[in-house]
């Protein structure tokens, strides 16, 4: 039998735990019982795991978290398990998951299409999308849950024990929502609280400059996956309480009620001429011809290019030194952003403060000299408030013991890329 483990390291200890039995298609393997599926199939000798959805490819061990889709195989009946983050059990049965999809795979490679087509097909009109997505599951080999499982006893992390257990969300913004869609499509059943109208959070805001229409596109997405998904109990106009999670006392629970905005105290606060740059767009507000935004952060930068491009004029400042400016993202996404702002000639002031507004005017502070300037409209970006939700957020922890942060409440970065790294994190720990 073949066993591609190591057993003995002149530095390392391993700590395998005892020596159990899993099935792959039938057939038994040798396992231990801290060892994740994937690592047991793959000291087994395994090394396609499964195939890519359209060509079906092989597709072998890759991240080895939880991120990508290679190692899904099904694992006791569950299809889609991330097997690099599910625990072996004795008796674990393992299936490769072999569909209609893999005799048509000569005619899917004749096929060349482009990726943005081939990943639009089936989703319009949005009364195919379901019934479409029923038959594509099945062709590209994504499976579906059984209508019965046996539930038995174990450490099994990845692969669902309890399909029906109560699962409860607050927030209905990226992060909420991922974490949502991700426990639902592992069979838990989920509720989610939003204490708006409508889900989205800050997205809505966000996605309305017409340089991004993909982040509309996917805010729009997002929400109408998460209202069609069954499993997903949403309850808008919601407020979450302590008491209210109480009441509906869920096994876990995810809090994504994203960040607070950081204000600064100042003398003239009238809505007319100061405002947080996520009101703009939900309030309708016109700030005129002449605007100051208070930080160069992507908000505030994406803010200053969106009034840049409809002939505003706009100054841009902020306290960081210059080579500071545009950390909290990607540096080549930063590096793209400041390029367009000044083919568009923004006044960008590095090193410089807001002082205060007054009615009239507006002070600065620059190389320790201050300043008055006239501005129609002050525009805040200047952030979020570090831990500024910490004794709610764990007022709730205290009331649920399996709960996660996740998204801008976490106070790491505010980007949609940790909103949603972190929610589907928290719904695979579960």
């Amino acid at each position: 039998m073949v066993d591609w483990r190591l057993y003995e390291h002149p530095i390392l200890e391993f700590d395998r735990g005892k020596e159990v039995t899993i099935y792959l298609d039938g057939k038994p393997m040798k396992a231990f019982e801290n060892e994740t599926v994937a690592a047991a199939l793959y000291a087994n000798g395994l090394r396609e795991f499964s195939k890519s959805i359209k060509y079906r490819r092989p597709r072998g061990f890759f991240c080895a978290i939880g991120r990508c889709s290679a190692c899904m195989m099904e694992v006791d009946g569950i299809p889609n398990v991330r097997t690099c983050i599910a625990m072996v059990k004795d008796g674990m049965q393992i299936k490769r998951q072999k569909y209609l999809a893999d005799y048509l795979s000569p005619f899917l490679n004749l096929m060349k299409l482009p990726p943005q087509v081939y990943m639009r097909l089936m989703t319009r009109p949005g009364i195919i999308y379901k019934p479409a997505m029923m038959v594509m599951r099945q062709l590209t080999g994504l499976g579906s849950f059984p209508k019965t499982i046996e539930v038995t006893s174990g450490n099994n992390e990845g692969a669902l024990e309890h399909i029906s257990t109560e699962f409860l969300v607050v927030g209905g913004g990226p992060a909420g929502m991922e974490g949502a869609r991700t426990a639902a499509e592992r069979g838990h059943a989920v509720v989610l609280f939003e204490k708006t109208a409508r889900l989205g959070g800050l997205m809505h805001q966000a996605g309305n400059a017409t340089f991004k229409k993909d982040l509309k596109k996917y805010s729009e997405w997002s929400a109408r996956m998460t209202e069609q998904n069954m499993n997903i109990d949403i309850r808008l106009s919601t407020e979450a309480t302590p008491e209210l999670i109480e009441k509906e006392n869920p096994d876990a629970l995810i809090i994504a009620i994203g960040a607070v905005p950081y204000i600064p105290e100042l003398t003239f606060m009238d809505r007319s001429k100061v405002i947080w740059a996520g009101d703009i767009e939900r309030e309708n507000i016109n700030p005129g011809d002449n605007i100051l935004i208070v930080g160069a952060g992507l908000t505030g930068c994406e803010t200053a290019l969106k009034y840049l491009q409809a002939g505003k004029s706009v100054t841009l400042i902020d306290a960081l030194p210059r080579e500071q400016l545009g950390l909290g993202t990607s540096p080549i996404n930063a590096y793209y952003l400041f390029g367009i702002l000044e083919e568009h000639k923004v006044d960008l002031y590095a090193d410089t403060k807001l002082i205060d507004v007054t009615k009239d005017h507006v002070v600065i502070e620059r190389e320790n000299k201050k300043d008055k300037l006239v501005f129609d409209t002050v525009i805040l970006a200047s952030g979020m408030k570090a831990k500024a939700n910490f004794e709610f957020i764990k007022s709730l922890r205290d009331i649920v013991p399996e709960s996660y942060v996740a998204g801008d409440c976490n106070d790491n970065q505010y980007t949609i890329w940790n909103a949603t790294t972190s929610a589907f994190d928290a719904a695979m720990a579960i």
